[in-house]
């Protein structure tokens, strides 16, 4: 079906737009497009309020007397109401927009991504901005204990894992081979990290498939072995109950015997699953978005929603690989899950944004995205097609809430990052609602099978322009190169307001504030340099005044 099929009414006259929250009330022409809604202003013309197709999250009709209500939940939080006085055209646009939703979502091939016409010219192309071989050379730094391994060419052992895979210098790919069939959908130990001056090493993988029977492979022990360096001690941090990883054990999965693994301490981090954040997410937007309660209930609702506990159970968790990597041990740690695809990703990750100052760069922080989201298997089509508003068991804002936990890190050492909390909102925004190519499909084998850089616009072609670029950039950053961390006492956790409460328009305060940051950054650079040159033209007065004396 072509989408000039489904839209049944393109053009409606006499409709308010109400954002609710804000008061802001809005009377005009409603367009439908095959991937956009667009509000034309009656009374300012020129004013536009465009919504993707792929932003709304739920939409819902009512009809009330004489007029139509079209309430949309959007994927940014955003509550958005359409006021229509004429009922069977509302019927037909919310028909149309609802099967506009359905074809984008059941077809990938209709997504906006293979439409999209960037009104912008691409002066770098970023689906080239990243080298993984580049991103693993800087991880090994000149050290002969590891290497690139390109085993896992056309992904046949691991089909979500990237080709090139960064590996202790002693295994060879036929133990990978074997240790990839020990290991749940063939997620074999990987590198994430170095660091060199410990020797430590940070890895993550999937569960291993010891079974009821205790299975072992030894070449998965040799492996994990071969990471470890001058027999420091070692850790495997689960992210799972202690009895959710025993009783998983009927079902062929489990957790590394002790016996087999001797060197290795086990330590259970307990990471609820993502059927649980969702539903954390829920309560928090309902209640974000509950615009009528006093502010005590409001504030009751937020902390019932549970969604700050998660944040901080990530966030000590991160901190306990942290210490454990850069503390006196330098200790190697493995990390995993079950699949190690969702919380996995987010302690190797965040891991790396306190230990390392190139991962808390613009640049970095996009490399970190794309090595440890992008290209180590995170499914973002799955996890991302719905923000809150779904009965599905493969939604989960895992993303979202580790941008928040980088937000909260953010907060608490402001200067140490180069971007700002905008860059975040923007990636957390795109990652569900997208022009762009880059978090289509749930593996890199996917995207490299539907050839997105041909058929599609990278995110950061669009990021790293420099107009836009300097929107992101913090005016407050000094490159700080030690190792930072974030407080994780209850009364530390913020909510993130401009991300979840839109309807406070707190970005647009965020966006003068760094403007006007950005303006005094340049007018002292300016008198800086003022000073230098007069200090300059100083120093050769004197040296002619001593010359004629």
């Amino acid at each position: 079906m072509e989408f000039m099929d489904i839209i049944k009414t393109p053009q409606l006259e006499n409709v308010t737009l109400k954002l609710l929250g804000s008061r802001k009330s809005i009377s005009g022409t409603l367009c439908l497009t095959s991937h956009q809604l667009i509000f034309l202003d009656k009374e300012k013309m020129k004013d536009e309020t465009w919504l993707s197709i792929s932003n709304i999250d739920l939409i819902e009709r009512k009809i009330y007397d004489s007029t139509a209500i079209i309430n949309i939940k959007c994927k940014d939080f955003r509550n958005i109401q359409l006021q229509i006085s004429d009922i069977p055209k509302a019927s037909d646009a919310f028909d149309s927009i609802d099967n506009l939703m359905k074809i984008s979502e059941e077809d990938p091939n209709k997504h906006h991504a293979f439409y999209y016409n960037p009104n912008f010219e691409i002066t770098e192309d970023g689906w080239k901005s990243f080298h993984l071989e580049s991103e693993y050379a800087r991880l090994i730094a000149g050290s002969r204990d590891f290497r690139v391994i390109n085993a896992n060419k056309g992904f046949q052992i691991c089909s979500s894992y990237p080709e090139l895979c960064l590996v202790p210098a002693s295994v060879s790919e036929k133990l990978l081979i074997k240790s990839a069939a020990f290991r749940h959908l063939g997620r074999f130990p990987v590198i994430s990290y170095i660091y060199h001056p410990k020797k430590a090493v940070l890895m993550r993988s999937s569960q291993p498939l010891s079974g009821p029977q205790d299975y072992r492979c030894k070449e998965d022990e040799k492996l994990m072995n071969a990471a470890v360096f001058n027999r420091k001690p070692c850790y495997i941090v689960d992210t799972r109950t202690a009895n959710y990883a025993s009783n998983i054990k009927s079902k062929g999965g489990g957790i590394e015997p002790s016996r087999y693994y001797p060197q290795w301490r086990r330590l259970h981090r307990t990471i609820e699953n993502y059927n649980s954040l969702k539903d954390s997410l829920t309560k928090l937007a309902e209640a974000t978005s509950d615009f009528d309660c006093s502010s005590s209930t409001w504030t009751s609702r937020v902390s019932n929603s549970n969604w700050l506990n998660h944040v901080r159970s990530i966030l000590n968790t991160a901190c306990s690989v942290v210490n454990r990597l850069c503390d006196k041990e330098g200790a190697t740690v493995l990390v995993h899950g079950s699949d190690g695809m969702d919380a996995t990703l987010q302690i190797t990750s965040l891991a790396q944004v306190m230990i390392d100052h190139d991962c808390r760069t613009i640049r970095g922080f996009q490399a970190l995205i794309e090595r440890e989201w992008l290209l180590a298997g995170h499914p973002f089509s799955s996890r991302c097609s719905k923000i809150c508003n779904t009965q599905d068991t493969v939604t989960s804002p895992v993303f979202l809430l580790f941008l928040d936990c980088v937000w909260q890190i953010q907060q608490q050492n402001p200067c140490c990052f180069e971007f700002n909390e905008e860059f975040l909102r923007v990636l957390g925004h795109k990652a569900y609602s997208s022009e762009f190519g880059t978090f289509l499909y749930d593996t890199y084998a996917q995207r490299h099978q539907a050839n997105l850089p041909r058929r599609t616009c990278s995110l950061w072609s669009y990021v790293n322009q420099t107009n836009v670029i300097q929107n992101f950039v913090n005016p407050s950053y000094e490159i700080k190169k030690h190792i930072i961390g974030p407080s994780v006492f209850p009364h530390c956790m913020k909510l993130w307001l401009s991300m979840y409460c839109p309807w406070l328009q707190l970005d647009e305060i965020e966006k003068k504030k760094i403007a006007t940051s950005r303006d005094i950054s340049n007018a002292n650079s300016i008198l800086k340099q003022r000073k230098k040159a007069l200090q300059k033209k100083l120093t050769e007065l004197k040296d002619e005044r001593k010359c004629i004396s």
